[in-house]
């Protein structure tokens, strides 16, 4: 598919109605790819940043300090929430589908009401802190203080419901459910991954069960209510380059296409896995992938790219890979 010079493709969020239309996030732009006719249809003015299609209606970009809301089909701006450092990976609409939750990597979050655009600001983790020393030359007599910086927390948020909330913790290599109504408490931990650190997770289309891509090459696959965790190495596919390298290349996106196919992006390579086949595919990317987006009936996988080129991936034309 053709970008028409568009900026680098950042994320991607189908379309409520028309399953077969994809919105884009670009700088400063939206577009509107139609992949049946494998083009773009619109473009137009936007923001910059994660992409969530909220209540049907409304196109929530989170990025650049603000969740800024607009009208799905007009492009209208109707509401704009101000978020320090926010980041996409904490924005995801509420359970009962009448709020989004938008945050930052520090723990700060706020709940958006749809409508009445009522904002609620709460904490998804109490910020910490760490002195770091500053190295200085003998000779220099200028006064430096330490300096004093938060500690990255937050990983993604997977769910938000009226109580709590779930979330991958990145300094803690775990899953944690959040009490919404103790904003002090750490939380209740699930999937301790003793050590290992978490590239990315995702909860799977029943929402039952969350996959968390783990820097030593597995995967666990931790169930949500009774807690149990299980490991696998889907991911000797990236062996090789494990091998040149010294360690597996991070996971960059994960996502589910169904009750047994994963995607994941890792840096120039796009993988599918057959959990019940226990195959796995990789395709070599040309351009750095930035998001990708499965499409479980077209048995393929919309990849955005920096060049601004929205690419679709058929899993058949993917060739089958295998680790030493």
């Amino acid at each position: 598919m053709h970008s028409r010079d568009l900026p680098p493709l950042r994320s991607l969020a189908r379309h409520p109605r028309e399953k077969h239309l994809l919105w884009s996030s670009h700088r400063g732009q939206h577009g509107l790819w139609d992949v049946e006719r494998g083009e773009l249809v619109q473009a137009r003015a936007g923001d910059e940043g994660a992409l969530l299609i909220g209540g049907g209606q409304w196109l929530i970009t989170a990025g650049d300090g603000a969740a800024v809301v607009r009208d799905l089909e007009g492009g209208t701006v109707v509401h704009r929430e101000g978020v320090p450092n926010i980041s996409g990976a904490v924005l995801c609409e509420t359970d009962a589908g009448d709020a989004f939750v938008a945050g930052d990597a520090f723990g700060a979050m706020v709940r958006v009401e749809y409508g009445t655009w009522k904002a609620t600001p709460g904490w998804l983790a109490r910020p910490e802190v760490k002195t770091i020393a500053v190295e200085k030359d003998p000779e220099d007599r200028e006064h430096l203080p330490p300096i004093d910086q938060p500690i990255v927390k937050i990983g993604r948020l997977l769910r938000a419901g009226p109580k709590d909330m779930l979330s991958w913790r990145v300094d803690l290599g775990c899953l944690t459910w959040i009490d919404t109504s103790d904003p002090a408490a750490s939380g209740r931990r699930i999937a301790e991954l003793h050590g290992a650190k978490i590239d990315a997770a995702a909860l799977d289309t029943e929402g039952s069960r969350c996959v968390l891509a783990c820097n030593d090459g597995s995967f666990a696959f931790a169930g949500l209510t009774g807690g149990e965790i299980q490991r696998h190495r889907l991911r000797g596919a990236e062996a090789v380059t494990a091998r040149m390298i010294g360690n597996y290349p991070p996971v960059r996106q994960l996502a589910w296409s169904g009750t047994n196919d994963l995607w994941w992006l890792t840096p120039g390579w796009l993988y599918h896995a057959d959990l019940l086949a226990q195959r796995t595919r990789g395709l070599r990317l040309q351009s750095s992938a930035l998001c990708i987006l499965p499409l479980p009936e077209h048995l393929a996988c919309a990849v955005g790219a920096m060049d601004g080129n929205l690419r679709i991936v058929e899993i058949a034309e993917m060739p089958v890979v295998h680790g030493a």
